[in-house]
């Protein structure tokens, strides 16, 4: 939203990427792996992207199996920072919908029951402001939500007029 100017120009920066490489990487089925030690259906992609690529470098298959199932997590990403009895206190840099619905869905796909509240700060007034109706939908796997503030960064003043917490 601050670099690209519009859904077309996004799609061929990834086209210009695509055309780039040497060959179009063709990931293997995702049963075809040792599920990562994370949960959800991104880091399943994910993980299957990157065993397509040690395959076409040439690690051994033990080593990308071992390695994967041995992965929980990067920084800032689904990290567990706490546990206290049976409640888990999950960082998350997620700031964009897509990225927050992965990260509940992945969460409540591991805890079906589980109550998930979910504690937001928006980025930037001017991304809130775009993409407040994706933001609305984003939550529907959390119990609860509480947003509260959004983080001021390049906004404009007239970019802080256009949105507040309470929309």
């Amino acid at each position: 939203l601050d670099y690209y100017k519009d859904a077309a120009d996004y799609l061929s920066a990834f086209e210009e990427l695509r055309l780039k490489s040497k060959k179009v990487i063709q990931s293997p089925p995702a049963e075809e792996l040792y599920k990562p030690g994370v949960p959800g259906k991104f880091n399943i992609e994910n993980a299957t992207a990157a065993a397509k690529v040690a395959q076409e470098l040439e690690i051994p298959e033990e080593t990308i199996t071992t390695t994967l199932k041995n992965f929980h997590g990067t920084w800032r990403r689904m990290e567990e920072k706490a546990k206290i009895g049976d409640c888990r206190l999950i960082d998350d840099y997620a700031h964009h919908p897509t990225e927050i619905r992965a990260t509940l869905g992945a969460l409540r796909e591991e805890n079906p029951q589980a109550r998930i509240l979910a504690i937001f700060q928006p980025h930037q007034y001017s991304r809130t402001y775009n993409l407040l109706t994706e933001f609305g939908q984003s939550f529907h796997d959390a119990n609860h939500v509480i947003i509260p503030n959004i983080y001021q960064v390049r906004d404009s003043e007239s970019d802080i007029a256009k949105v507040s917490v309470q929309d």
